[in-house]
């Protein structure tokens, strides 16, 4: 019987965009049509509204990059360190540090789908676990494990996997 690792996963997938910790998330004031979808679609409430238009807390962005793909006009994007002039820029938490859980954790009830680990597949890597903006990764005996109540469903993990051991499954 194989064992696997479950994180619960909304309906809809997204696929974001890898932050590495010398870039931000920057919103481009003239392009914000102040419609509020990314302060809608941001799992931390890093997003504020100031006289009409997005603004990004640093302190508090995780860099999911769900914002990125949920702006209809493409008013957020990833620059470099040094091209950050303003508050709407937001710096990577350099505290996230994955801590080690020997539970596998259970799909909640009415979730329609969630993300698996095949432990079988997984060679242990730890890229997921690197690249998780919440933390939501750790290693049980060479075996990622993923948080369900740490995991904001953003799609790294799976897109980084090199050997695809990490999957999106239908709940019944």
């Amino acid at each position: 019987m194989k064992k696997y690792t479950l994180a619960l996963l909304g309906a809809v997938m997204v696929v974001v965009l890898f932050a590495t910790t010398a870039t931000f998330h920057k919103v481009d004031q003239d392009k914000c049509i102040g419609c509020t979808i990314c302060v809608q679609k941001c799992p931390v409430g890093a997003i504020s509204m100031q006289d009409g238009k997005a603004v990004i807390d640093r302190d508090k962005c995780i860099q999911c990059g769900l914002c990125i793909n949920a702006c209809p006009v493409t008013a957020i994007s990833v620059v470099e360190e040094a091209a950050v002039e303003d508050s709407t820029a937001v710096e990577p938490d350099s505290t996230n540090v994955p801590k080690e859980s020997s539970s596998i954790e259970k799909v909640e009830e009415g979730a329609s789908s969630y993300y698996l680990v095949h432990e079988d597949k997984c060679i242990g890597c730890k890229l997921c676990k690197k690249k998780c903006p919440t933390a939501a990764i750790s290693m049980k005996q060479g075996v990622a494990q993923i948080d369900a109540e740490k995991c904001i469903q953003c799609g790294i993990c799976e897109k980084t996997c090199p050997v695809a051991a990490i999957t999106v499954e239908k709940t019944e």
